[in-house]
């Protein structure tokens, strides 16, 4: 009797399993991958499948079955159920991927690498480092390997959104937070090649609907947030780190800003000097529109340094570049601005005007990144 109770339960398990296969086997890839690959998997590797992306992106909140740090919703459970019905055998497949994605990454054998990066985090998606070593991976390591900008674009962006997913899943990781506004921030907003800067930027305005150093800083902040909730620490950054960067990511903006709203003026000068005046009205309302933006970021870029000296009286940056950004809100909330920025004032003294923009162009404190600099004397730098 022993023996056939046995045999029915291996069956059963064999049924179970077999399902499980077919289930995966049959199942469409996710839109974003089956892009890239274009293909289903075989039937030889079906159970590597047993991971296949499982998670639905739909807008708003999802139903929560399980409570405490992951999120955890109905689109997770087909995923869940096949690597629940792998047993012991999840982690033989998880080091097999793991394997096997390092040396098609290695190779620079792209065709079916996001596919196992997803089925190794179905495999292990409670753990962050996991989520966060697999995106870095695609922003950093996969992305360089390709020739032009817009490819380099495509993994940079697989990245991201297989990190938004890993968030989704572990919503209160220091980590993945901090991965996120680094990606932004490093990889988008401060490129090193000029090009891959431009078309990054535009690019992620396009996709994510803001600026990459404005997503960067909601990402940092969100970090800093959970970080002072749980008492969480980072797994590479020390807590001064973390809570330094959505600080400056801020004042990257309030520059780039800035530096918008320059350039818009010099080219109002520009126009009306080579006797454009309805094109100098419209850059003029332009700047003038892009002025204002600057001078609110920088009075929120002061209150963040100076939260910032009061979290961590030690950190010297809090003072130097809290200094440094309560000189540039003093200089962009000077009065002059207004007065010389009307369309009176271009008319009647464009090259004066012309000047002075251009020596506030040159000043490092309102445009170069990361860098303080206190005005020489007798440096003029606005009207």
């Amino acid at each position: 009797m022993s023996t056939l109770r046995s045999r029915a339960a291996l069956i059963l398990s064999a049924l179970a399993l077999i399902i499980a296969i077919h289930y995966l086997i049959d199942r469409r890839l996710e839109p974003g991958r089956l892009e890239l690959l274009g293909q289903r998997a075989d039937l030889p590797r079906a159970l590597l499948h047993a991971a296949e992306y499982g998670s639905a992106r739909a807008a708003g909140d999802q139903p929560r079955f399980a409570p405490g740090e992951q999120h955890f919703d109905v689109a997770d459970m087909p995923a869940r159920l096949a690597a629940f019905t792998l047993g012991g055998l999840r982690g033989f497949f998880a080091i097999y991927l793991w394997s096997e994605a390092e040396n098609q990454k290695n190779q620079r054998l792209h065709e079916d690498l996001i596919d196992k990066y997803y089925r190794i985090v179905d495999l292990q998606p409670d753990y962050p480092s996991v989520w966060d070593f697999h995106a870095w991976n695609m922003a950093w390591n996969v992305s360089v390997q390709w020739s032009t900008t817009e490819r380099r674009y495509e993994w940079v962006r697989h990245g991201i959104d297989f990190l938004r997913e890993g968030i989704r899943r572990n919503p209160r990781s220091v980590t993945l937070l901090e991965t996120m506004g680094r990606i932004y921030k490093e990889k988008c907003a401060q490129a090193f090649n000029p090009a891959d800067r431009a078309y990054f930027s535009d690019h992620c305005l396009a996709d994510d609907g803001a600026p990459p150093l404005l997503l960067a800083y909601q990402y940092y902040d969100r970090a800093r947030k959970v970080m002072d909730e749980t008492g969480q620490n980072d797994a590479v950054y020390s807590r001064l780190v973390v809570s330094q960067q959505p600080c400056f990511a801020l004042n990257e903006y309030a520059k780039l800003i800035t530096t918008q709203a320059l350039d818009q003026l010099a080219a109002a000068a520009q126009a009306q000097l080579a006797g454009r005046p309805a094109d100098a009205e419209k850059l003029l309302a332009a700047g003038r529109q892009s002025l204002q933006h600057a001078r609110r970021l920088w009075n929120t870029t002061v209150i963040e340094w100076n939260k910032e000296h009061e979290r961590f009286a030690e950190d010297t940056n809090a003072v130097r570049f809290g200094d440094g950004a309560q000189l540039a809100a003093t200089i962009m909330a000077d009065p002059q601005w207004d007065t010389a920025l009307q369309p009176a004032y271009l008319r009647d003294h464009t090259k004066d005007l012309a000047a002075r923009i251009q020596s506030a162009q040159l000043f490092d404190l309102l445009v170069a990144p990361q860098q303080y600099q206190l005005p020489p004397p007798g440096a003029r730098y606005g009207p």
